[in-house]
């Protein structure tokens, strides 16, 4: 639920009501599913580690690449 939470704030942080691509954001699906949650980064290959890979009990998202369609460029912080 935290993780969604987060999500959910930077979505509508970063205005995501205009991106050109935001399929999947606040839908009922998992995070691992959203529109930019891809990418391999150390520990992750997908951008997202799924619960039912028995590393937690919630979808751990580690990568957004939000494309330049969106506008959306940089890093994200580790903390």
């Amino acid at each position: 639920f935290e993780q969604r939470y987060v999500m959910a704030l930077f979505y509508y942080a970063m205005d995501g009501t205009r991106w050109i691509q935001s399929q999947g954001w606040l839908g009922e699906d998992s995070v691992c599913a959203w529109f930019g949650v891809k990418g391999s980064s150390d520990g992750c290959a997908t951008g997202c580690v799924v619960k039912s890979d028995n590393v937690g009990d919630y979808d751990k998202v580690c990568r957004i690449g939000m494309g330049k369609k969106n506008y959306l460029f940089g890093e994200l912080p580790s903390e």
